[in-house]
């Protein structure tokens, strides 16, 4: 990623940076993930330096029932403050062969400033399609092949205290 901050005329800086991460399948419903962000040069505004901030972070993920129930936890490390676990779990219900309901709730170490808990919940809805709109196989004349289909539609929505700025409500 390159960035460009311009704080004045004349305070004008630059970086470069990289995020790294990856997966994997410990069992066929255990993984564990790490990534580090942010990895790159720092900003230098005249001969003030300022460092990216970089977040290191690794976590496991599990599935139970058949994928019914999915939980999952890690630990990130920002390089400016201190280490914040996370946790949290998801229930999915079908309700025809079609659509199915799910509800998530999750929890942080760190709750935002003036906030009494570290608590999130939310929940969703998936529509799948029973044929993929789309077919994903036609050409076009110059030979360009067609690759979306839509297969699903999701709409989620999350509730997440911010302590001195209320609450989030996200859609």
């Amino acid at each position: 990623t390159f960035m460009s901050s311009q704080l004045a005329p004349d305070a004008k800086a630059t970086a470069v940076a990289v995020d790294l991460g990856g997966r994997v399948a410990v069992l066929p419903v255990l993984f564990i993930t790490g990534s580090a962000q942010h990895l790159g040069s720092a900003m230098k505004f005249g001969t003030n330096t300022s460092s990216l901030p970089m977040v290191v972070r690794g976590g496991v993920a599990g599935d139970l029932l058949s994928g019914r129930i999915r939980l999952a936890g890690d630990v990130v490390k920002p390089s400016d403050a201190g280490m914040i676990i996370q946790a949290g779990g998801e229930v999915t219900q079908a309700v025809t062969g079609e659509m199915s309901v799910c509800a998530r709730g999750g929890w942080r170490s760190v709750a935002p400033k003036g906030g009494n808990s570290g608590i999130s919940a939310g929940g969703g809805l998936v529509y799948r399609f029973r044929v993929p709109v789309g077919r994903g196989d036609s050409e076009d004349a110059a030979g360009v092949r067609d690759v979306l289909a839509l297969s699903a539609i999701r709409m989620d929505y999350a509730w997440n205290p911010l302590g001195e700025l209320g609450t989030a409500h996200w859609l």
